[in-house]
């Protein structure tokens, strides 16, 4: 039918099948919300009953399903709406980007309790290995992460949570190191003192703290002045 690559989009919707064919890396970054145009995702422009055999829908009956028999419309709801598996390739890749989004993860959202330092992202990896995680492409970083951690907890000693500090910043250095508290964590309280002096109550996860108390002694040689609250 065609030498290019491609995967067979699958929609059942009123008692059929609808199939298109796709290209299976646009196809994904499709329905992960980039904006990439159904001229660029489809291989061919035709809908199939059965797209291995080569058998074609009629209009009459896209117009029936669907409501139009518009090729690029019923091919949009195909792709949103129904199952575009992936490649062997893909799902490496995918795996192997989710793991490393999941270390990264736990490094900053968590210390080791007894150093209370961070983990580096080495110590995760091996400590991932050594637990036998197995990581799911099928759900997000996100949804798994806690799951994880827990597992992590019985090969290394792992402390997950959220870090709170109080920050007193001197007039000359408020400039620069706002920005920077806004990028660590989220501001939960801030006032001004009558020296000009900005006061800020930062909540960040726990694995960033070190990494941010460093930045700030570095840039103001030690007059940021920082309290650890937990």
């Amino acid at each position: 039918m065609t030498s290019r690559k491609y995967v067979i989009a699958t929609l059942k919707k009123g008692g059929q099948k609808f199939e298109i064919l796709v290209d299976p890396w646009k196809a994904h970054a499709y329905r992960e919300g980039q904006p990439i145009s159904i001229d660029n995702i489809v291989i061919v422009e035709e809908v199939f009953s059965d797209a291995k055999k080569g058998e074609k829908h009629s209009r009459e009956t896209l117009e029936k399903i669907f409501g139009t028999s518009d090729f690029k419309k019923v091919a949009e709801i195909i792709l949103k709406e129904g199952r575009v598996p992936l490649t062997q390739e893909q799902r490496k890749e995918l795996a192997e980007r989710l793991r490393r989004q999941i270390i990264n993860m736990i490094s900053k959202l968590c210390i080791d309790a007894r150093t209370k330092h961070p983990i580096p992202p080495k110590r995760v990896e091996l400590a991932l290995e050594e637990a036998k995680v197995r990581i799911d492409i099928n759900r997000s970083a996100d949804e798994q992460i806690m799951d994880i951690i827990k597992k992590l907890s019985m090969v290394i000693p792992i402390k997950y949570g959220v870090a709170r500090i109080a920050i007193k910043v001197p007039p000359i250095y408020y400039a620069r190191v706002y920005p920077i508290l806004k990028e660590y964590g989220e501001l939960k309280q801030t006032e001004w003192g009558r020296d000009g002096s900005f006061y800020a109550l930062l909540e960040l996860p726990l694995g960033l703290r070190e990494e941010l108390i460093g930045k700030l002694a570095s840039l103001s040689k030690g007059e940021i002045q920082v309290k650890l609250l937990d």
